[in-house]
């Protein structure tokens, strides 16, 4: 068996060609390899540190500020666990995908009720918000026969936008 040298790539400190004509602010994170072994450690001691502070003062960490999150093709998956963590520490967050969904008309959508129940642990969710076609995730649950994820969001104060029946 022969053995071939692997070529370690230098990590990059300026941002891909693609990124040039958009201003980037200094702190902007494009890459993991932006950062170095010990900035991972230091960001996952403070992860630490945060998991065990007090709920109540962690929550207010991010209160009154706005947090945008920006996907490229993300999954459900992905999305919704970004915005839970930015709720989790106070945050109002305003994800939507291209077709204006919240993390929660996607769960809805697709029919994934651990998803749901996890997107409703946070404080503040907003169950009626509307997408492109004004639809709410209960007017989609109802839509898709998806009774129990209903049932969840009514019981939450979700409003329906239209006469759909399941």
């Amino acid at each position: 068996m022969a053995l071939t040298r692997t070529t370690i790539r230098t990590p990059q400190k300026s941002p891909p060609s693609s990124f040039s004509q958009l201003p980037i602010h200094p702190g902007s994170a494009i890459s993991a390899t932006d950062f170095s072994v010990a900035e991972v450690r230091r960001i996952l001691q403070s992860a630490d540190a945060l998991e065990r502070e007090n709920p109540v003062r962690r929550a207010d960490r991010l209160a009154k500020r706005r947090v945008a999150l920006l996907f490229y093709e993300s999954s459900t998956r992905t999305r919704t666990s970004f915005e839970l963590a930015a709720k989790a520490l106070g945050a109002d967050t305003n994800a939507r995908d291209c077709y204006g969904s919240s993390p929660l008309h996607v769960a809805v959508k697709s029919g994934n009720g651990i998803e749901a129940e996890a997107i409703f642990a946070s404080p503040k969710i907003q169950t009626s918000v509307q997408d492109e076609n004004d639809l709410t995730p209960l007017d989609w649950a109802v839509a898709y026969g998806h009774r129990e994820i209903a049932s969840s969001i009514r019981r939450r104060n979700g409003h329906q936008t239209t006469s759909v029946q399941s």
